[in-house]
C-alpha cells in the first residue's frame, strides 16, 4: 500500500516537476488555444524580437507606434487586444532591414531629385515661356520699326531728289528736309537701340532653352532610374507579415515609406494577429495592399473585427 502511495507521490512530483519545467510553452499553448477557439477573450501578448535600427529608429519609438495601432483596434472592441511582455509574448514583432526597405530609400531619393529638378524645370518654363513672349513683341515692334524708318527714309530721298533737279531747296524747304533728317536720325538710333535690345533677349531665350532642354533630358533619365528601381521590388512586394507556423506567432516589418504606411502595416499586421482576415474595400486597413493614404479603421475593418471578436 504504501509503495503504491509513494509511486502516485512520485507521479505527481514527476508531473508538477515537468509542468513547472516547461511551464512558459505550456503557458503558450493554452493561450494559443484560448486565442484560436475564443479570440478576442483574453489579450494577445507580443514582445520584440530582432530589431534593425536602419530604419533610424529606437526601440521605445517603435514600441510605441505599436502601441497606437493596437489602440486602433481596441478602440472599436471596446477591450484590450494586445498586451506587450519583455520576452515570451505569443507574438513576436520583428523590424527587420533589407533589400525592401533600401529599395524604398533610394526610390525616395531619386523621387526627391526628380521633384526637386521638376520644381526648377517648371520655373525654367515659366521664365522661358515669358522670355519667349517678350522676344516676339520685341520683334514685331523692332520690325514696325524699321518699316516706319524705311518709309521715312524714303519719302525724305524723293524728296530730297526732287529739290536736287530744281537746283536747290529754297531755305525753307530746306529747313523741313534737315528736320525730316534728324528725326530719321533719331529714329536710326532707337531702331538700333531695339535691335539691340532684340538680340540680348534672343540669346537669354537661346541659353535659357537650352538649359530646359538639359533638364528636360536629365529628368527622363532619372523617371527611368526611378521606373526601374521601382520595379526590382516586384509585384509580390510586401511591407510586412503576419506568420503563424511551426516557430509560433510572429509580425516582420520590412518597409515603410513614410509613418503613415508604417502605422497602417502595423495595424494591418496586428489585424492578422487576431485572425482577421483580408477585405475587399481598398481604403481599409485590412486590404491586401497598403494603398490607402489613412491610417483610420473603415467600416469593412469594424465589420471584421466585429466577425472575429464575436461582437454584436
Amino acid at each position: 500500500m504504501k509503495l503504491w502511495y509513494f509511486f502516485k507521490l512520485f507521479v505527481f512530483l514527476l508531473i508538477a516537476g515537468l509542468t513547472y519545467q516547461h511551464r512558459d510553452e505550456i503557458m503558450l499553448r493554452v493561450r494559443t488555444a484560448v486565442h484560436a477557439y475564443f479570440p478576442c477573450t483574453i489579450p494577445v501578448t507580443y514582445s520584440l524580437g530582432q530589431f534593425d535600427t536602419q530604419f533610424g529608429l529606437s526601440r521605445a519609438d517603435f514600441l510605441m507606434r505599436i502601441a497606437t495601432a493596437e489602440n486602433a483596434w481596441e478602440d472599436v472592441a471596446g477591450k484590450e487586444l494586445f498586451k506587450y511582455v519583455e520576452s515570451g509574448g505569443d507574438m513576436t514583432v520583428n523590424l527587420i532591414y533589407d533589400a525592401r526597405q533600401q529599395t524604398t530609400e533610394k526610390l525616395q531619393e531619386i523621387g526627391d531629385t526628380i521633384s526637386d529638378k521638376k520644381s526648377t524645370y517648371e520655373k525654367l518654363w515659366a521664365e522661358y515661356e515669358r522670355l519667349s513672349a517678350e522676344l516676339v513683341k520685341e520683334k514685331t515692334a523692332y520690325e514696325r520699326e524699321v518699316a516706319q524708318l524705311k518709309n521715312l527714309q524714303s519719302a525724305y530721298q524723293r524728296e530730297v531728289a526732287r529739290a536736287n533737279k530744281r537746283g536747290g531747296a529754297e531755305e525753307a524747304e530746306y529747313d523741313r528736309l534737315e528736320t525730316q533728317r534728324l528725326e530719321i536720325n533719331k529714329r536710326v538710333a532707337e531702331v538700333n537701340g531695339s535691335l539691340s535690345r532684340l538680340n540680348k533677349t534672343i540669346s537669354a531665350t537661346n541659353t535659357l532653352g537650352a538649359q530646359v532642354n538639359a533638364l528636360v533630358q536629365e529628368l527622363k533619365l532619372n523617371v527611368d532610374i526611378y521606373n526601374t528601381t521601382g520595379r526590382t521590388r516586384g509585384e509580390e512586394f510586401s511591407e510586412g507579415e503576419y506568420i503563424y507556423d511551426s516557430e509560433g506567432k510572429r509580425i516582420n516589418i520590412y518597409e515603410f515609406s513614410d509613418t503613415t504606411k508604417l502605422a497602417r502595416v502595423l495595424i494591418h499586421e496586428l489585424g492578422h494577429g487576431i485572425q482577421m482576415e483580408h477585405v475587399e474595400d481598398s481604403d481599409a486597413i485590412m486590404y491586401r495592399l497598403n494603398a490607402g493614404k489613412n491610417d483610420t479603421i473603415t467600416e469593412a475593418d469594424q465589420a471584421e473585427l466585429r466577425r472575429v471578436c464575436r461582437i454584436k
